[in-house]
């Protein structure tokens, strides 16, 4: 083969390879249905799932528009783009000059469109990654939310038992409660109705600064924290732990110790 055939052979590829560089970027950051076949889909469900959200009914329209889109994006890529790149390929073969310069426009947009139906591949790998990112922290947060409803429970009845008369078993305006032969006890998560929670979470309580003036719970979750190494107040270590401030006005003051 001489040196004339093989001018530009890298051209084909390098002109390819710009453009699925290109079309894997702005399939990622946008919704163009054509380089991502699959966006129809994704708003089909969203929509779907807003309505059962909001009115307890799964939405009933059909959306064929963006049914068709999807099925028109799907035969392009996976269907048409083969056949035009497999027939340019033959058409090029056919002819003397097989310069890179030379394919033409058939095969061109063959090679394009095969290219594009392959970013399905790293694009979903590298949407899949943030999705399980996201969905990591929203469990979490939804974590989280739900040691404070518990924590705020207790917070409650803390205050509830501050206020309480000793005769009626609270500490009568002190976070110290009578004990047998009237001695004086720490307020316990015991003595608090509320608890103990049946959900999977642990407690603790402690002194704030002294025992009449303000008192800290903490809730640790059984599940796993951001920071692995974190020592929670239960004696284990990573768990998603926030803890809560209940001073005898009910004014409470929340801390994330190992939660985002």
């Amino acid at each position: 083969m001489s040196d004339k055939t093989n001018a530009y052979w890298w051209l084909p590829w390098a002109i390819v390879a710009v453009v699925m560089a290109l079309s894997v970027l702005s399939s990622y950051y946008t919704n163009w249905y054509f380089l991502a076949p699959w966006t129809p889909a994704r708003i089909v469900v969203t929509e779907m799932a807003i309505s059962k959200f909001e009115s307890g009914v799964a939405s009933a329209v059909p959306h064929w528009d963006m049914r068709f889109v999807a099925l028109g994006s799907i035969v392009m890529l996976f269907v048409v783009g083969p056949s035009l790149w497999v027939y340019g390929e033959l058409k090029s073969d056919q002819q003397s000059n097989k310069s890179g310069l030379k394919k033409g426009f058939v095969w061109y947009l063959g090679a394009v469109l095969v290219v594009i139906g392959l970013e399905v591949v790293p694009v979903s790998f590298t949407k899949a990654l943030a999705f399980q990112n996201t969905w990591g922290m929203a469990d979490q947060h939804r974590e989280n939310d739900r040691l404070r409803t518990e924590l705020l429970k207790l917070g409650f009845d803390a205050v509830e038992t501050y206020h309480r008369p000793r005769d009626q078993g609270g500490g009568g305006g002190s976070f110290q409660l009578t004990a047998a032969g009237n001695n004086l006890r720490k307020i316990q998560l015991t003595d608090l109705d509320g608890y103990p929670v049946s959900e999977a979470m642990s407690f603790e309580m402690q002194d704030s600064t002294n025992a009449d003036s303000a008192i800290t719970i903490y809730a640790i979750s059984d599940k796993e924290g951001p920071d692995p190494n974190y020592s929670n107040a239960d004696g284990r270590s990573g768990k998603i732990e926030i803890a809560i401030t209940v001073t005898p006005s009910a004014v409470f003051d929340y801390r994330q110790m190992n939660a985002r």
